[in-house]
C-alpha cells in the first residue's frame, strides 16, 4: 500500500510545530541523577506516547553545527519582529526622542513579543531533539530511572542550589522572584518616556521576562503533571510483570 505523500509532508510539518511535544534532558552524565546513557525522552501529545532517541556520539559533530545553525535561525525571528514593531512606533510616533507608548497596544506589543520568544525557543528544542536517533524504548526499570532522575535536577531540586532538599524550592524562588519582583519593575520603566534605543533595550528585556510566563507553565507545570503520569504507567507495567 502506498504511502499518501500529501499525508506525509503534512506530518514532517506537523513534528515541527511548537508545543506538540515535552521534550525531556538528555542524560549526558552531568547531573547527580544521570547514568551518561545519552537517552532522551521527549512526549508526543498528539499520539500520547512517549518517544526515547539517543545521542549518536558519530554525529555530534553535524549536529552541534545543526544546532548552531538553528540557533542563529530561531534568534532572527523575534529580531524581526522586534524591528517591524520598533520601525512601526517609529513611523507612529511624533517624537522620536521622546517615545511613550499608550493604549491597549503598550501591554499588548510585550505581551506579543514575549509569546514569540517562548514558541521560538521551543521550536528550537524540538529542531535540536528531531537530530538524535530515534532508538528502542529501555527496559522499564531504565525508563522508571530516567524520569526520576530528570524530576530530581530538573523540577523537585537543582545541582547549583544542592544544599536544598525542599522540593520545588528553587523552582518557586525564581518564579516569584521573576514575575513577582523584577517583572512588575520592568513594566514600570518600560512606561517611562524614553528614547528609541532605552525603548528597544526595555522592549526587548520586557518581552524575554514575559516569555518566562508561558516557559514556567509548560516546563515546569505542565510538564510535572505529565511526568507524574508517566511514571504512573511505567509503574503499573512493572507490577504486571
Amino acid at each position: 500500500m502506498k504511502l499518501n505523500p500529501k499525508r506525509k509532508d503534512g506530518v514532517a510539518v506537523l513534528k515541527y510545530i511548537p508545543c506538540l511535544k515535552f521534550i525531556f534532558h538528555v542524560d549526558n552524565g552531568l547531573g547527580t541523577q544521570l547514568k551518561g546513557t545519552g537517552l532522551a525522552a521527549e512526549y508526543d501529545i498528539i499520539h500520547k506516547k512517549v518517544i526515547w532517541r539517543k545521542l549518536s556520539q558519530e554525529k555530534s559533530r553535524s549536529q552541534k553545527q545543526f544546532r548552531n545553525q538553528i540557533i542563529l535561525f530561531t534568534s532572527l525571528i523575534p529580531s524581526t519582529v522586534f524591528i517591524f514593531i520598533i520601525s512601526l512606533i517609529r513611523i507612529l510616533s511624533g517624537d522620536i526622542k521622546n517615545i511613550q507608548v499608550s493604549g491597549v497596544s503598550r501591554y499588548v506589543i510585550p505581551i506579543l513579543l514575549g509569546f514569540i520568544m517562548f514558541l521560538s525557543f521551543e521550536y528550537l528544542m524540538i529542531r535540536i531533539r528531531s537530530k538524535y536517533e530515534i532508538c528502542r524504548p529501555p527496559s522499564s526499570n531504565e525508563q522508571l530511572l530516567y524520569f526520576e532522575g530528570f524530576e530530581q535536577i530538573a523540577l523537585k531540586f537543582n545541582d547549583v542550589w544542592s544544599s536544598n532538599r525542599i522540593p520545588y524550592l528553587a523552582n518557586i524562588i525564581v518564579s516569584v522572584f521573576v514575575l513577582g519582583l523584577v517583572l512588575p519593575i520592568m513594566f514600570w520603566l518600560y512606561f517611562i518616556p524614553s528614547s528609541i534605543g532605552e525603548f528597544a533595550i526595555k522592549l526587548m528585556i520586557l518581552g524575554l521576562l514575559i516569555s518566562l510566563i508561558p516557559n514556567i507553565g509548560w516546563n515546569l507545570i505542565l510538564k510535572s503533571i505529565v511526568l507524574l503520569k508517566i511514571k504512573q504507567n511505567i509503574k503499573e507495567e512493572i507490577d504486571t510483570r
